[in-house]
């Protein structure tokens, strides 16, 4: 396709930039369809759902943010795109492709969405864009309003392409089709995530790695940091405070007779390491359960014989905050799209990793 836009969420959020894609004499030949690259996981399932045949999307590897070069199918993936979609930033590997011709991208600038965005818990500040916590797509009434911008850069480029002809007035009409059922789609996800998680009375989170801010803020929630507690590099007084802020919220629990569960990133936490060895240290001091939840930031794996997408992926969060919270949350308010095999992701209290 020939042309390329960008979808920016200021220099806050949301960008997009477009590498382009080869033609040949059989392009006309076969459906066309937009090439999509994405950062994030959360944001391939919107732009599927909404693109639907007229997209292939492509999530890029997490290590690309930590500075690690592009290489094999996600630098073609890149150099391919029609369609670019960040969230803050690209990291150097993506931005070198992206700036060396500036003159070849048209930038739609969306940085006044109606977003509310969080401050940056400390303990994950190299994560934060512009001191915001990044972590957007966790509530998805911003997965709502993203989504239009999403619709808009869609049909830019199916209006400034050849290569769709007569099919374009049926491709647009599909996309703000698509939109709709999308939007209606998150807004009942969001319904559903408030009703699991208003039948809990500890509104508290312990958690390894705080990137839920977002979920916890649309549940009148909070999420206290297990992140560097043991880190003895920090100062002994902020180690202390860190200490003092989980040590009181497990000894309110245990004086009310309530279980005390730690919440893991199954990205971070799922595997032998640092982030895993700390929960196995914060389960030994407070003999706590462990329950690891998923931020979707890469594509979640196959759980049973269900296949984990954004929609039931947030709701089964939900669900495992209400069983680590051993909230009173009525049957009718479960309503799990993952199979009965499905059940949460423990490490039970013995202090060892499985």
């Amino acid at each position: 396709m020939r042309t390329r836009t960008c979808i920016a969420l200021g220099a806050l959020l949301l960008s997009a930039g477009c590498a382009p894609g080869p033609e040949s004499p059989e392009s006309h030949q076969t459906a066309p369809v937009i090439r999509v690259a994405v950062t994030v996981y959360a944001l391939q399932w919107l732009v599927e759902r909404i693109g639907d045949s007229y997209v292939e999307v492509t999530t890029l590897p997490v290590a690309h943010r930590e500075g690690e070069p592009l290489t094999g199918a996600a630098l073609t993936a890149v150099e391919e795109a029609d369609l670019l979609i960040y969230i803050g930033n690209l990291g150097p590997s993506i931005e070198g492709l992206v700036n060396a011709k500036p003159d070849r991208y048209q930038r739609i600038d969306v940085s006044r969405l109606d977003l509310q965005l969080l401050p940056i818990d400390e303990d994950i500040a190299a994560e934060a864009i512009s001191g915001a916590d990044p972590h957007i797509w966790l509530d998805p009434k911003n997965m709502s309003t993203i989504a239009g911008d999403i619709q808009g850069a869609l049909a830019l480029e199916i209006g400034e392409s050849s290569d769709f002809g007569d099919q374009q007035k049926k491709a647009n009409d599909d996309l703000i089709k698509n939109l709709k059922e999308t939007q209606d789609t998150l807004n009942t996800l969001r319904s559903r995530l408030l009703e699991i998680l208003r039948h809990c009375a500890d509104r508290a989170l312990v958690v390894e790695h705080p990137a839920f801010g977002y979920l916890t803020e649309m549940a009148d929630m909070e999420q206290i940091s297990l992140k560097n507690i043991f880190n003895q590099q920090l100062p002994d007084q902020v180690r202390k405070d860190k200490f003092a802020a989980v040590d009181e919220e497990y000894g309110r629990l245990q004086a009310q007779g309530r279980k005390k569960t730690a919440f893991g990133d199954v990205g971070s936490t799922g595997e032998a390491g640092g982030a895993r060895q700390l929960l196995v240290d914060v389960q030994r001091q407070w003999k706590t359960e462990i329950v690891y939840l998923e931020t979707l930031e890469e594509p979640p794996e196959k759980v049973g014989n269900a296949v984990i997408d954004y929609e039931n992926g947030m709701t089964r969060n939900a669900e495992d905050i209400a069983v680590g919270l051993d909230c009173d949350v009525p049957a009718s308010a479960r309503v799990s799209a993952t199979s009965e095999e499905a059940s949460p992701t423990t490490l039970a209290p013995t202090g060892q990793p499985e």
